[in-house]
């Protein structure tokens, strides 16, 4: 058994991890705030790993607030990996993200390199630089990169996603591909990583690749209500991706292939399950 501390408490992904090792799991968790610096006077040896869920992420970047991406997603996170080192914390785990890579389209293997474009991204990068520089035979460092992960309450694209199919009666029909990662198959995944004592780098995702298309019928099924699927509308969609990066991050194919080592043990629920979980108020 394993006691974990979970920054950011009231995260979606923190929140949802806590929720999941207290009713899966023999492990204890406990959530910290990182606002002001009450945190740094809070003794870490009595955990065994920090799970980062601190970062800031879903706000439109503008000259103004780009700074703020450096001090949260870098400097705090390096900042709280050297406290959990000093204080003798076996593990860190730390989740960056899939916008390391700074691609709308296309196919991410093991040997991609990451080219940020964002400062989103960009802050993510430098945090893992900074993280594998502490990392050493006492101190583990687990760095994830998923891509979109969704999930009842979750933020994001994919909150966008189920608002409009609440909304509309008609959605494009294109073939794309992409990878997603379903809430509770990042839980179990994150659950592996201790039991497991992880290090290095790792692209957890659902099994499945699936289109926009599917998790729009999905989405229309959970909610009980019909949706017509329009090829003609995903001929006009792709042509409004030439012009809108909206629409070319909603509808371009993006996955990552040939980077699972895990052999998918911890996917628990599939796309289509986890999909309609996420918007069936009776679940």
């Amino acid at each position: 058994m394993s006691h974990i501390l979970i920054t950011g408490n009231s995260s979606y992904i923190g929140k949802s991890f806590a929720a999941y090792l207290r009713d899966n799991t023999a492990h204890t968790a406990e959530g910290i705030s990182l606002r002001g610096h009450a945190w740094e006077e809070l003794s870490f040896a009595p955990y065994d790993t920090v799970f980062h869920a601190v970062g800031l992420t879903h706000v439109k970047e503008t000259p103004r607030n780009a700074s703020e991406y450096y001090e949260i997603n870098r400097d705090l996170t390096l900042a709280v990996a050297r406290k959990a080192k000093e204080e003798g914390v076996r593990q860190f785990i730390y989740m960056s993200s899939m916008s390391v890579y700074g691609m709308d389209e296309g196919v991410i293997t093991p040997r991609t390199e990451p080219d940020p474009n964002t400062h989103y991204g960009r802050s993510k990068l430098d945090a893992e630089t900074g993280l594998k520089k502490l990392e050493d035979e006492s101190f583990r460092v687990c760095i994830l990169r998923p891509p979109m992960v969704y999930g009842k309450g979750c933020k994001g694209n994919y909150a966008s996603l189920v608002t409009l199919i609440g909304k509309t009666p008609v959605f494009p029909g294109i073939d794309n591909r992409r990878s997603v990662l379903s809430i509770g198959n990042l839980c179990a995944f994150l659950t592996l990583a201790v039991d497991k004592g992880l290090s290095g780098l790792y692209f957890p995702q659902n099994r499945e690749r699936v289109s926009t298309t599917d998790l729009a019928r999905w989405i229309a099924e959970g909610m009980g209500k019909k949706i017509m699927i329009s090829r003609a509308a995903g001929l006009l969609t792709k042509g409004l991706m030439l012009r809108s990066k909206t629409a070319r991050k909603a509808f371009c194919s993006l996955s990552y292939e040939g980077t699972e080592t895990l052999d998918y043990c911890y996917c628990i629920e599939d796309s289509r399950e986890s999909v309609l979980r996420s918007v069936d108020k009776r679940r």
